[in-house]
């Protein structure tokens, strides 16, 4: 690729990128964009890489990466801060990336550094059940001091926190997902064990806290917190945002939205988008980028007429609501990149650039 073609973010990014500046956004101007995330026009998700080379991962014109912190999910396998100096960089295509680091703070997941063989639900205090639809990963009682203290505030030794271990790394922030954990305890499921506000209180508290250890108690100070679903959180009893939302808003700088218009490849009802746009609008207003994955991609047709139109809906779609897709594999594994080329009735690139 020509480098007077490349058209990765902004020149101002670029040029702060070029001039070894580290960009400092201000936490006093929550409606206003942070400027890394404002250039972003394309972005890929990936979690399971052990087929994906360092070269994958870099050497591409995409403009952020949610990615997992290792290769395997484990300590063994943790990447390098040099590796993820290298994919913020952009290898060798000229594209500098925002670079986010996976991390479930709504399930415990057995693969991980912190599990204990010993656990069960139920012994520590805050392990819950396991997912039904996903095993090894179980519920967590997510406000309490135990569950937290495995995500943040250990910075060294063998019991060393999450987070911090992300930090050292090198990561621009972090994509938190089971957000919408707050409905499982608030709910029938889980025995209703908070009511909703406190459930939604918690984990408004919690991201803050994770925002907050991050930029200020280890001086991150443009660290990027970005949560994935749940966006109807900001929402009171009475359907408008409230005290609690205006909390949870302020601590994030962006949102992950998994199946808006498509449930694989099956359209979602009306209802549903309906009310997932209407609370994701809220984010936008107040200056949230917003990242769309939609599993729509088949790559087993990729040239099938039904492929091709599934695609560029989605893609119109997303575009019209100013939000960032991304095309997934319909197996929803998250172990490949999905390229597309504007040909053969494509509309749209992935990435997307010119």
């Amino acid at each position: 690729m020509k480098t007077g073609t490349v058209r990765c973010g902004t020149v101002v990014f670029l040029l702060a990128v070029a001039a070894g500046l580290a960009l400092s956004i201000p936490s006093s101007a929550p409606d206003r964009m942070d400027p890394r995330l404002a250039a972003v026009k394309d972005f890929f998700y990936v979690l399971q890489m052990d087929r994906l080379s360092m070269s994958a991962l870099a050497n591409n014109r995409f403009d952020l990466v949610v990615m997992d912190y290792a290769r395997f999910g484990d300590e063994e396998s943790e990447f390098t801060s040099a590796e993820i100096a290298d994919i913020k960089k952009g290898g060798t295509s000229g594209c500098p990336k925002v670079v986010l680091a996976y991390m479930s703070i709504g399930e415990a997941e057995n693969y991980r550094f912190y599990w204990d063989d010993s656990w069960k639900p139920g012994s520590p205090a805050w392990l819950g059940p396991e997912n039904p639809d996903w095993e090894g990963n179980y519920k967590v009682r997510y406000w309490m001091a135990g569950w937290q203290s495995l995500i943040l505030g250990n910075r060294s030794g063998p019991k060393k926190s999450y987070l911090d271990r992300i930090l050292d790394q090198g990561f621009d922030g972090v994509y938190l997902d089971i957000i919408d954990a707050y409905e499982y305890w608030s709910g029938e499921e889980g025995g209703k064990e908070r009511t909703r506000l406190q459930a939604r209180q918690d984990m408004a508290t919690f991201l803050k806290r994770i925002r907050s250890y991050a930029r200020t108690r280890r001086g991150k100070t443009g660290f990027l917190v970005v949560p994935q679903n749940g966006a109807d959180i900001v929402w009171g009893n009475g359907g408008s945002v409230d005290a609690v939302g205006r909390n949870y808003l302020a601590a994030c700088d962006a949102i992950g939205q998994e199946d808006l218009w498509y449930d694989e490849t099956h359209p979602q009802p009306a209802e549903s988008v309906h009310r997932t746009l209407k609370a994701l609008k809220t984010f936008r207003s107040k200056g949230k980028k917003i990242l769309s994955i939609d599993y729509v991609w088949d790559p087993a047709h990729r040239f099938a007429s039904s492929n091709i139109a599934r695609f560029n809906d989605y893609y119109a779609k997303a575009l019209e609501q100013t939000f960032v897709p991304y095309a997934g594999n319909k197996n929803r594994a998250l172990r490949d990149i999905v390229l597309v080329r504007k040909e053969k009735g494509f509309l749209y690139a992935q990435p997307r650039v010119e």
